[in-house]
């Protein structure tokens, strides 16, 4: 008997925890200066407010819990195997609609680009930032969707000037939602 109640019990438990996923919203996001370093063979990422090599940020989502799917009926085997839950997002940042802006004008290569410009309107810019869409939740400051990557080309032929710069990134979902977050930061490139 006492089998048989440890066998509903594993039963109970994979049924209503396999194969499950819970569905959210990105309702807003958080942007951050990073940096990444090796942990053994692992890279991580630290928050970070300076720059001094290389410039990289992380962009979080917040997001609200809106439901969770039922079942996949794919046999014992398979269901207690996929006891964790699984995320899906019901919208969707739109990279067309990414904007970087920085509070203060900067040189790059000899040319001044004034405070207010969206780097990612600037086609000399087109393959010196990258977007890479992995989460980086193993951040020590904060948990990341998205991370945005500067060139060490870009990196080695801006200038900023000394002092605090705010830099705002601003996206549209794909429902329609104009979401927008900043960081204050250094930039201690090549000095």
């Amino acid at each position: 008997m006492k089998k048989f109640f440890c066998f509903l019990i594993l039963f109970l438990f994979v049924n209503i925890t396999g194969c499950r996923v819970q569905h959210f919203l990105i309702t807003g996001i958080k942007f951050s200066g990073i940096e990444s370093y090796k942990d053994g063979n692992r890279t991580r990422y630290k928050c970070i407010t300076e720059f001094t090599d290389h410039i990289m940020f992380a962009v979080s989502y917040e997001r609200e819990f809106q439901y969770t799917a039922g079942n996949i009926r794919n046999g014992i085997g398979f269901e207690c195997y996929a006891t964790s839950l699984g995320t899906a997002y019901d919208n969707s940042l739109l990279k067309d609609t990414f904007s970087i802006i920085f509070d203060k004008p900067f040189e790059y290569s000899g040319q001044i680009y004034n405070a207010g410009t969206n780097l990612m309107d600037i086609p000399e810019f087109e393959d010196q930032i990258q977007i890479i869409e992995d989460y980086i939740g193993y951040a020590l400051c904060t948990g990341g969707d998205i991370r945005i990557e500067f060139s060490d080309t870009f990196s080695q032929n801006a200038s900023f000037e000394e002092g605090d710069y705010t830099v705002t990134f601003s996206c549209e979902t794909s429902d329609e939602k104009f979401l927008q977050a900043e960081t204050t930061v250094k930039f201690s490139l090549n000095k």
